[in-house]
């Protein structure tokens, strides 16, 4: 071990002194964070929280040159799924070392593959997926998207088989909400400061993708009215209402483990990453995410009454704050949802668009992650660059067909009917998380009938949460479905 640390010390020495000073801080970062992991109490639970703690921070590298990716967004926008091309996120190299670690505890110590019950719906779902590559017209487009939902869907079986004792649930949840209270920061900051220019700077490692006329021509999107100097802030999710679908993942969990923890520190934890999640949301302007998290914590909130989590007087109270609250900002809150009317028009036009992809291509679609691609033969409006449909239930039909959209919700279903059982735990933390997840998804699913799971981040959150319905329902049995 001596002997191999030093060498990679020395090779990780010769190149960073080849390379500039950003080269030489990402690596001794990066050498930091390995050598902590082996003074760690859990190593597992160490990359595991490195894992969700660097994941919203969105950060990617292209393995090849980006001309290709460059000449795609001139031609057709930017992709809906992954990029045309060979991509590493940050958030890849700890998850690779989790995958190492399980595969070499799996062939030692000959453990048992669990397969949850959505699991074969989700391998259908991709398999769909991957016949549909035979539709594609940019097959670049196609493959990468199709491994990043093998990627993808090899997380959701990491999660299902790995997170198993409360240590490891209470380690993936702590540093998740630790996100949201970073990200919750830096939209407040960002909304306050108007500081936004990494909006869309850097977003491909090529600054000529976003010239000056772009840029004005993008303001009516980040402007909270579609006019003046006043912006929306999106972290670094992504766009605006991608960074609202990272709060309204979490916001619900972060909600029900407030109310029903009972230690003072955590306590305080659990309000901080709500109230300062549900700040950013509102900062981020983004209607969709007032509708989602609306329904996310609505639901979440009769679900935990219902089931006991939280006591009926705290469910009474609620419910008369929310009642109340819907009462006093129903005036702001319609007079912002009727601002930028085009928006909506634009969106029912995209919608029209997707739905005749659809009905022309009903079985396969037009190939996975060529929505766009194909979406200039049936409409060349545009505006900035082609936008696809704000829909991702549409997005989904149009490129794998109805097969395809039909097991994508039938996944969905699977895992909230997952979520739904776990909630019938005698373990109130338990009960909580998956009352929580339950809320979440209920959030995502209302928000992307107005929008699209556009980002890495929230792809990999929804599989995240797939998993742990799924390790939550193995390993805290609860009573039958028919019970509830």
């Amino acid at each position: 071990m001596s002997l191999a640390g030093g060498i990679l010390i020395a090779l990780c020495g010769t190149f960073v002194l080849n390379q500039s000073y950003l080269w030489a801080c990402l690596i001794t970062v990066g050498l930091a964070v390995a050598v902590l992991s082996l003074t760690a109490k859990d190593f597992k639970n160490y990359w595991l929280a490195v894992f969700v703690l660097v994941l919203p921070l969105e950060i990617k590298k292209m393995l090849v040159d980006s001309a290709y990716v460059l000449s795609f967004v001139e031609s057709y926008g930017f992709p809906v799924g992954e990029l045309p091309g060979p991509v590493v996120y940050l958030s890849d190299l700890p998850f690779m070392v989790l995958l190492a670690l399980w595969i070499f505890e799996m062939l030692t110590k000959k453990e048992k593959l669990f397969l949850p019950k959505s699991n074969w719906i989700a391998v259908a779902f991709i398999t769909w997926s991957g016949l549909s590559l035979t539709k594609a017209d940019d097959m670049a487009s196609a493959l990468f998207d199709l491994l990043r939902l093998i990627k993808l869907y090899v997380l959701y079986l990491y999660v299902a088989n790995n997170v198993r004792s409360k240590e490891t649930i209470g380690t993936l949840m702590k540093f998740l909400l630790l996100g949201v209270i970073l990200q919750g920061l830096l939209c407040l900051y960002q909304y306050f400061a108007q500081d936004l220019g990494h909006i869309v700077s850097g977003l491909f490692g090529e600054r000529k993708l976003h010239t000056e006329e772009f840029l004005r021509n993008m303001d009516p999107s980040f402007n909270i009215s579609g006019e003046g100097q006043i912006r929306r802030a999106s972290g670094t999710v992504g766009p605006t209402n991608s960074q609202a679908q990272f709060f309204e993942f979490l916001l619900p969990v972060a909600l029900l483990l407030w109310l029903t923890v009972k230690r003072s520190r955590t306590y305080l934890f659990y309000f901080a990453s709500f109230f300062l999640g549900l700040s950013g949301l509102i900062v981020t302007f983004s209607r969709g995410g007032f509708v989602g998290i609306t329904f996310g914590i609505v639901v979440s909130i009769v679900l935990a009454g219902r089931f006991g989590i939280i006591s009926n007087k705290k469910l009474l109270v609620f419910l008369i704050l929310g009642l109340g609250l819907s009462v006093l900002i129903s005036p702001i809150v319609y007079k912002f949802i009727m601002t930028r009317p085009k928006s909506a028009t634009v969106r029912l036009h995209l919608a029209k668009v997707g739905l005749e992809m659809t009905r022309t291509h009903p079985i396969l679609g037009v190939g996975l992650n060529n929505h766009l691609v194909v979406k200039q033969q049936y409409d060349t409006w545009s505006y900035v660059f082609s936008l696809p449909a704000h829909n991702q239930y549409i997005i989904i039909a149009s490129e794998v067909g109805i097969p395809g959209f039909l097991l994508f919700l039938g996944f969905l279903a699977v895992t909230c009917k997952l979520a739904l059982l776990s909630a019938r735990c005698d373990d109130v933390y338990i009960a909580s998380l998956a009352v929580g997840i339950f809320g979440g998804l209920v959030a995502i699913g209302a928000h992307i009938m107005l929008d699209i799971l556009g980002t890495h981040t929230v792809m990999t959150l929804l599989w995240l949460y797939a998993g742990l319905a799924a390790a939550l329902h193995k390993w805290y049995p609860t009573p039958s479905m028919e019970d509830v």
